[in-house]
């Protein structure tokens, strides 16, 4: 017998031998279970005949539970007398265990499918690789060689720096944008972290290739964006404070640090942007500004007391400390 019609018949060896075992652990759960449920166990060896050796192992461990299970589990036991119910039930059984081996049988295919598939990706990498290994070697003998490693050098410089820049700082809102052109329509974002997303709701998706601009609205401080501008156009790092509003329309204060990031010639390439969401500040500041308001205008007495009802404070105490 050839090796692949050994291990074929293994499979239903593993059909017989998995509903076996079904029974006989369903025999050994009778003082919990009784009578009931007598198929229990069975659909458990039909699913890993399944998914072993597909369809038509399955369909004869189907076959074999519902025999076994007719003859040793369902009343009376040691015989296949069945009343109405009984082959209602064993039928339902049949039912399910058909839809049961033909969904194990389903995957098993797609496993041997994606097995199949993963061993000519790795035929397919080893292939790309031996390629790239000898153009490489090729390329190497060439002056231009030398310049396209100088370039992917850089390049790969200028990332890490970029990723340090970012992960130094990634519990604040980062983005990177080009570093030009500086008019409009502005620089595009080539990058946001996950706190941007989180913060924003626009995904990476939406946002990479846009400007900064879908992120400021009506009260965007155009005097702030003044001062940004002037800064960008200086090529000089820059703080400022200014409103912006989420995908859905939401405002939030942030302080901005903007730094522009050169190569290794000098030349500046990119723009990194720390947002530092200071909303909740923003509201303490005005909820003070308003209570100071109330103090310096009301005329009525105002005293505080600590938790002894001492007097610690009074209106004049409060004026003098809030002007």
């Amino acid at each position: 017998m050839s090796a692949g019609g050994k291990s074929y018949s293994q499979h239903y060896v593993w059909a017989v031998l998995s509903i076996a075992a079904a029974v006989g652990l369903r025999r050994l759960l009778d003082p919990w279970l009784g009578d009931a449920y007598p198929f229990a166990t069975v659909f458990f060896g039909i699913l890993l005949t399944a998914w072993r050796g597909g369809f038509k192992p399955a369909l004869v461990a189907v076959i074999l539970g519902g025999v076994a299970a007719d003859y040793f589990l369902m009343p009376p036991r040691g015989s296949f007398n069945l009343n109405e119910t009984q082959w209602l039930g064993l039928g339902l059984y049949l039912v399910t265990g058909l839809g049961m081996a033909a969904l194990g049988g389903v995957m098993q295919q797609a496993r041997r499918l994606a097995e199949t598939h993963a061993t000519a990706l790795r035929e397919s990498n080893e292939q790309l690789e031996a390629h790239v290994t000898e153009r490489t070697a090729e390329l190497r003998q060439k002056t231009e060689t030398l310049e396209a490693e100088i370039a992917t050098r850089r390049l790969v410089e200028l990332q890490l720096r970029l990723l340090e820049t970012c992960v130094n700082r990634a519990n604040d809102i980062i983005l990177i944008t080009e570093a030009e052109p500086q008019d409009e329509p502005g620089p595009r974002i080539v990058y946001v972290n996950d706190a941007f997303v989180r913060r924003t709701g626009y995904t990476r998706a939406e946002a990479i290739g846009q400007t900064t601009r879908i992120l400021q609205g009506p009260k965007t401080s155009r005097q702030e964006l003044d001062r940004l501008r002037a800064a960008l156009r200086e090529w000089q790092p820059i703080r400022v404070e200014l409103i912006n509003y989420t995908k859905s329309g939401e405002e939030f204060w942030i302080e901005l640090d903007i730094v522009p990031v050169a190569d290794g010639s000098g030349r500046f390439t990119h723009w990194v942007a720390v947002d530092r969401d200071i909303t909740e500040r923003k509201r303490a500041e005005g909820e003070v500004a308003r209570l100071a308001a109330i103090v310096q205008s009301s005329d009525d007495a105002i005293i505080g007391k600590d938790l002894d009802g001492i007097i610690t404070s009074s209106l004049s105490d409060l004026k003098a400390g809030l002007v």
